[in-house]
C-alpha cells in the first residue's frame, strides 16, 4: 500500500490527539467529490428531464443548416446505438461547442447546461480516491509512525 496520501490526510489537524481507531474510523466515512468522464446514458437522461431532447430530435430537421447539423451530431452522441461511446467528456471542446450550441440557439438554457456540467463531479469514498479499500487501525499507527520518525 502506498502510504504518501495517507500520510499526508493524517498531518490535517481533525486527526491530532485521536485514536489510531478514530482516525481510521473518519477516513473511511470520508468523501470527496472528483471528476470523471459522464456516462452518455446520464446525458441522455438529463436531455430528456430538461426537455431539451425533444428539441433536439426535432432540431434535426431544421431548415437552419446549422441547428440541423447540430442536433444530428447530438443525436449521434447519446443515441449511439453501436455502443461506441460510453463516456463523455464535457471538457473536450467539441462537447463545449454543443453545449454552446444547445444555448445559442435557444434549445437549451445556461442554467440547463450548467446542470449537465454538474455531472462531471461525483462524491466517492476518500479511501477509493486514492486506490484503498478502507483503512484499518494499524495503517494508521503506520504512518504516524512515519511522521515521527522523519520518513513522511
Amino acid at each position: 500500500m502506498n502510504y504518501e496520501l495517507l500520510i499526508e490526510e493524517l498531518k490535517k489537524p481533525q486527526y491530532q490527539g485521536i485514536s489510531d481507531q478514530a482516525a481510521a474510523d473518519l477516513l473511511n466515512a470520508l468523501t470527496v467529490t472528483v471528476k470523471r468522464l459522464v456516462p452518455v446514458v446520464e446525458v441522455k437522461q438529463w436531455a430528456i428531464e430538461e426537455a431539451v431532447y425533444a428539441s433536439i430530435i426535432l432540431g434535426q430537421q431544421s431548415p437552419d443548416e446549422q441547428v440541423k447539423k447540430l442536433c444530428i451530431s447530438i443525436v449521434g452522441w447519446i443515441d449511439d446505438v453501436g455502443g461506441r461511446v460510453q463516456n463523455a467528456d464535457l471538457d473536450k471542446q467539441a462537447a463545449i461547442d454543443m453545449m454552446q450550441g444547445l444555448v445559442s440557439f435557444r434549445i437549451a438554457t445556461q442554467a440547463q447546461i450548467e446542470r449537465l456540467k454538474s455531472l462531471r463531479w461525483k462524491t466517492i469514498k476518500w479511501t477509493e480516491s486514492v486506490g484503498w479499500s478502507h483503512v484499518e487501525p494499524g495503517h494508521i499507527q503506520s504512518a504516524r509512525s512515519m511522521i515521527q520518525n522523519g520518513v513522511a
